[in-house]
This record gives C-alpha cells, structure tokens and sequence, in this order.
C-alpha cells in the first residue's frame, strides 16, 4: 500500500487537484488529506475536492477528526479511512 500525504492547509485548491493527478498517475492507494502538524486541520471542503479529483479506486484518508459527527460527515464525503487520537472518545460517543 502506498499512501500520500497532502498539507491541504498550505495548498491552493488548485494545488490539490495537481497533486490529485500526481497521486493519480503515481499510482497510490490512499491520499491523506493532513498530518495534523498544520495550524489547521483538513476541512471537509478538502474531502470533497480530493474526491471529485480522485478515481475511485484511491482511497482518502482524514487525521484529526474527533467526533462521530465529523466521522460521519467525512465519509459522506467520500472519505474511506480516518486516523485519530480520540478512537476511545469517538467509540464512546457511538
């Protein structure tokens, strides 16, 4: 598996999509909205960008959600994969 991850904080949208089509043409698996080290985090804006420019077989992953909420409106966005530190409170929260 290949994953690549995208700073969607410093990134234009227009940014985003080139790096789509770099993800695309290099063939990953997943592409991976943020590291959480940004001074901000991925918006579901950017879920929706990166999906409307990926093809489907390439997954998205999105870090720093911390709700069931922000879960569930991630994967209405097309987001296949979510990496958090608060597994146990979203858990919880469910």
């Amino acid at each position: 598996m290949l994953k690549v991850i995208l700073e969607t904080a410093y990134l234009t949208d227009e940014l985003k999509i080139i790096a789509c089509r770099c993800a695309a043409r290099a063939g990953v698996d997943f592409v991976q909205t943020a590291t959480g080290f940004a001074p901000t985090e991925a918006t579901i804006e950017d879920v929706r960008l990166l999906r409307k420019h990926l093809p489907e077989e390439i997954g998205i992953n999105t870090a720093g959600l911390r709700t069931v909420d922000q879960v569930m409106e991630a994967y209405a966005a097309g987001c296949s994969r979510v990496g958090t530190d608060s597994t146990a409170a979203i858990l919880e929260e469910w």
